[in-house]
């Protein structure tokens, strides 16, 4: 779920309004959805850092007035770098323009000596949400692996692995886009499994799904 007219999950957080969130996540609760999957921003909360967790807490609270779960991601692998200027503004809220934002950017992704705020970004999150049953769990990043295997699952399991030293009573997961992917991280801190089986064109795919899913999790012991 991203609010109407953010272009991209830092604008979520930079320009959040509670009551566009208590109506919409109204919404969910009317087609019968107990849960909502969202990203949070490392780029805002570097820069305003009080004032994410305020804002968390109040999304948080509405989503729980409702019923409803929150799957939280804490970075994200899809969209273009982000940057205060063009090509990729994290500001441009031009529905022509505007553009997801990779996060944290390809250039700290790539770098292990500048993965320090990220690591800060991580030890905040746990200690105050590690044990806040509001979430339904805690996804570590979306997508690791979708544009450069190596890179990206080595900074997905040095954050998983931060996590999982500061556990609480929620679980870990991560945004796997494929089944098999899951495997990676199985071992290093994973508790639940996931994937994105996005637009299957049939029910023999659907159905070809379901098995290669049930064999996963009885080969590995997790849920899914």
């Amino acid at each position: 779920y991203v609010p109407t007219r953010r272009m991209n999950t830092y604008q979520v957080w930079w320009r959040f309004d509670a009551e566009q969130l208590d109506r919409q996540i109204g919404y969910a609760t009317r087609i019968h959805l107990n849960a909502l999957r969202m990203w949070l921003s490392p780029e805002r909360w570097w820069e305003a850092p009080d004032e994410v967790q305020r804002n968390l807490d109040t999304l948080l609270a509405i989503a729980d007035r409702h019923g409803i779960k929150i799957l939280l991601s804490l970075f994200k692998n899809c969209g273009a770098d982000p940057t205060m200027k063009v090509p990729v503004d994290l500001l441009d809220e031009s529905p022509v323009t505007g553009y997801e934002v990779h996060s944290p950017s390809r250039e700290i992704l790539n770098d292990e000596k500048r993965w320090g705020p990220c690591f800060d970004y991580v030890d905040w999150f746990m200690a105050r949400y590690r044990d806040d049953t509001r979430l339904l769990a805690i996804e570590i990043m979306n997508e690791p692996g979708l544009h450069d295997v190596d890179t990206e699952t080595r900074f997905a399991l040095a954050m998983l692995k931060r996590a999982r030293e500061q556990k609480g009573a929620l679980r870990l997961t991560m945004g796997c886009i494929g089944l098999k992917d899951n495997r990676r991280f199985i071992g290093q801190g994973l508790d639940v499994m996931q994937s994105h089986p996005n637009f299957l064109k049939s029910v023999e795919q659907f159905d070809s799904f379901q098995r290669e899913q049930a064999a996963l999790r009885r080969d590995t012991g997790l849920p899914y």
